[in-house]
């Protein structure tokens, strides 16, 4: 694996231009053109995680989990993946159209987040998500259990809104083992793939011999972790466009009723 440096279209420009070939003139227009259509380049951001990640580890990995899966799991609906991902809820845009003219305000953006985790198995089946703030009882949900139980996710709750060992052990007995009996029968038999970290104990593998829970190798999360794949991706931008949708109607309710 080489390693990754990041670099500038005006870099490469400059860089091409030492290239003694004749009549050649790396310009902004050739630019253009090699970059984005004769070669098919993108720009994007360079990711630590991705970069340290091991590679041998998922390709010995995945080979192995794939014959187990085969051997001793009936299907893709009893293979399950649970990821944790940081949600900052009141994230608006830091841009937006404007006249050449007039200067837009800006704002201080808010970094307020929660913690979510999403769990669903290969067959494309989604569990309820559970949500973790920092507020116990929050202004916004139903005080009473019987009410709250009717939510979309669950909820729980501590200081630094972080998914922590016991917060895990307890997801694990209220929220995925009644989901599993009640989708898979009592009698049922399930694979859990989850990240090899610290909010994850092994212990919690050992409550329940109907689950397998297995890790993920080290450093792999960015390579092999099927949620990272797209789907909390995907979770986030919809989220968001909700979000925004309902500011917008807001505006346009507040400006009629003026």
């Amino acid at each position: 694996m080489q390693s990754a440096c990041g670099t500038q279209g005006e870099t490469i420009s400059e860089t091409s231009s030492k290239i003694k070939e004749y009549h050649f003139n790396a310009s902004h227009g050739w630019y253009c053109r090699a970059v984005n259509k004769r070669f098919n380049l993108r720009f994007g951001k360079l990711h630590g995680e991705a970069e340290s990640a091991d590679f041998q580890g998922a390709e010995k990995f995945i080979p192995e989990v794939t014959k187990f899966i085969v051997d001793y799991f009936d299907g893709p609906e009893f293979v399950y993946n649970a990821d944790e991902f940081g949600l900052n809820y009141k994230k608006v845009p830091t841009s937006s159209l404007q006249l050449p003219d007039n200067k837009m305000r800006g704002f201080k953006p808010n970094k307020i987040c929660v913690t979510g985790m999403v769990c669903g198995n290969l067959a494309g089946e989604k569990l309820k998500p559970l949500i973790i703030g920092k507020f116990q009882n929050p202004r916004d949900l139903p005080k009473d259990s019987a009410r709250r139980d009717k939510l979309a996710c669950y909820y729980e709750a501590n200081k630094s809104s972080w998914m922590t060992g016991s917060l895990y052990w307890k997801w694990f007995l209220s929220c995925f083992i009644p989901e599993m009996e009640k989708r898979h029968g009592e009698d049922f038999y399930v694979l859990l793939l989850v990240d090899n970290c610290a909010a994850h104990p092994e212990v919690v593998g050992t409550l329940d011999p109907r689950v397998i829970m297995m890790f993920l190798p080290p450093n792999t999360t960015s390579l092999i972790q099927p949620m990272d794949q797209g789907v909390i991706r995907n979770l986030k931008l919809k989220f968001h466009d909700i979000l925004y949708r309902q500011l917008i109607n807001h505006i346009d309710y507040r400006c009629a009723s003026v």
